[in-house]
């Protein structure tokens, strides 16, 4: 009947529901309502014990799925920062031997996870955590770096303590190992650059030639336009190659007091050619 029954008649239906419902708890004694509200209580409670650990785990996640959504950025940081303080005020309180069997099962349920996790999702994750590690390193400060090091150091030290020959015999075969596979990848990245840098000057020499004859022409006739207009004397001067310096002949180019006709800049004497044009190069462009 449910089924078949519309919108509005499942409204209706709904609503005189509730209406009953409500007659019904005001008429109701203390007694009566503290039994119904204890039954209430005690149903779910039966329920939730018939479920598999599985269902009642799911259940939780959606249920605090559903509560984190909907908080805001406040509220999230407090409940962050009150789960912090209790986690740290539980694990002062624990012993050597529950905290050595916490880490265990935390390992434990990492390779778990870690095991059922796609090639996809595990390069999604390494990329998580190096970009997080980068983001904790550029966030803290000296002090913080000096410590950090001290705990891996006494970390080492008590992990290396702790370790007998077989252990100590296996640690440095990795280490030697992953040095060599280090120095394989930098080779093989310095071979590569290698064979860029050869690929770039093969691809240089192929376009040369093709530009020589066209830039050969370009460069020579301005060479002989700047003959033609003649180059000073300090640049014929400054172009030769100084053997010793005690036979340099010492030039006087007189004082900075001409001015030049075309862009009236200030010039020494000895530089002025006899057309008192300078600036060559403006004028054979306005040419």
């Amino acid at each position: 009947m449910r089924n078949e029954e519309s919108e509005a008649e499942r409204s209706a239906r709904l609503r005189e529901q509730a209406l009953r419902q409500n007659s019904l708890r005001k008429e109701e004694s203390d007694a009566e309502r503290s039994a119904r509200l204890q039954d209430q209580a005690l149903r779910p409670k039966s329920l939730r014990n018939e479920k598999s650990e599985t269902e009642n785990s799911s259940r939780l996640c959606n249920t605090a799925k559903k509560l984190r959504n909907k908080e805001l950025e406040l509220e999230k940081q407090a409940r962050l920062q009150d789960k912090l303080l209790r986690q740290n005020a539980v694990r002062d309180r624990e012993t050597e031997e529950n905290n050595f069997a916490r880490l265990r099962d935390q390992s434990l349920r990492q390779e778990a996870v870690r095991g059922r996790e796609t090639g996809e999702e595990r390069l999604e994750r390494a990329i998580a955590d190096r970009f997080l590690h980068q983001v904790n390193l550029f966030e803290e400060t000296e002090q913080d770096t000096a410590e950090r090091r001290n705990q891996q150091m006494e970390v080492m030290f008590d992990y290396r303590a702790t370790e007998n020959e077989e252990e100590t015999a296996d640690r440095r075969e990795k280490d030697r190992l992953q040095t060599e596979l280090q120095r394989e990848h930098q080779f093989q990245r310095e071979r590569e650059e290698e064979e860029l840098r050869a690929r770039n000057a093969l691809q240089h020499a192929e376009f040369v030639p093709v530009e020589t004859t066209e830039r050969e022409t370009f460069l020579r006739e301005m060479h002989l336009d700047r003959n033609r207009a003649g180059n000073p004397r300090t640049h014929r001067i400054a172009c030769k190659d100084i053997v010793v310096e005690d036979r340099v002949h010492l030039l006087d180019i007189r004082d900075l007091t001409k001015i030049c006709a075309e862009c009236d800049a200030k010039h020494f004497e000895k530089e002025m050619p006899k057309d008192k044009k300078l600036d060559t190069d403006a004028a054979e462009r306005e040419k």
